[in-house]
């Protein structure tokens, strides 16, 4: 995580550069260029600052692409300039080298980038899916601490009753013997722990996950198995 945060800071040192540089660009030849084609650049540059600490540099790099490209497009210029023609074309020649140039050291960083740390859209990508893990495994906890809480309540309740009126045998026996309520009591309580360390596994490989997951359910099945053996006293 520590490596993205600089990958990220990276990029967005990198987009400072381009601001002022493409910026002082335009500034000294506004002359030159369509006032209205200006605007457009300078529109996409001012997005380019805002989005600069984006997780995703596939939209940086979308959008800084879409600034050089217009750089380099010669419908940009105005065409009636009071310059001769060979003045024209060199202003113009002089303006295209130095987009060029911002554009050249931009891909240069970037390629350093991607050669030297991760590639910031995995990592983004692996962050959605481990927050999406946790997100599951956090609502099935609530709920099986929910459950838990409702099934103790109701149990202390019926132990409860039994020591204040001993002699209502019956209806403790009744509860006692519910094979539905120790189903779900079982339910509960492997809820409750597969899903407290399911959080130990947070930052595994999905298939660390999936085993998990398989081993979990693959044991609630064997204690439904075994459920005659573990509550004994019901038959």
């Amino acid at each position: 995580m520590e490596e993205s945060k600089k990958d990220i800071a990276y990029m967005g040192d990198k987009i400072d550069g381009i601001y002022k540089e493409v910026t002082n660009l335009l500034t000294e030849n506004s002359k030159l260029i369509d006032p209205r084609r200006q605007k457009e650049i300078e529109k996409n540059l001012d997005l380019l600052m805002r989005l600069k600490r984006s997780n995703s540099t596939k939209h940086l790099k979308d959008l800084t692409s879409k600034v050089f490209e217009d750089l380099q497009d010669q419908t940009i210029f105005i065409k009636d300039l009071n310059l001769s023609e060979g003045d024209r074309e060199k202003k113009i020649s002089e303006f295209s080298t130095s987009g060029k140039t911002i554009s050249d050291g931009f891909i240069k960083g970037i390629n350093k980038l991607s050669k030297a740390s991760l590639n910031l859209d995995k990592i983004t990508a692996r962050i959605g899916k481990i927050n999406t893990f946790h997100h599951v495994l956090s609502f099935l906890l609530i709920f099986g601490i929910s459950l838990f809480v409702l099934i103790f309540t109701m149990w202390f309740w019926i132990f409860a009753n039994n020591i204040s009126d001993p002699s209502d045998i019956l209806y403790f026996n009744f509860f006692m013997k519910s094979d539905a309520l120790w189903y779900l009591t079982l339910f509960v309580f492997w809820l409750v722990v597969f899903t407290s360390l399911g959080f130990t596994i947070i930052n595994k490989t999905w298939k660390s996950k999936i085993a998990y997951i398989v081993s979990g359910i693959a044991f609630l099945f064997f204690m439904i198995s075994q459920f005659q053996y573990i509550f004994n006293w019901i038959s």
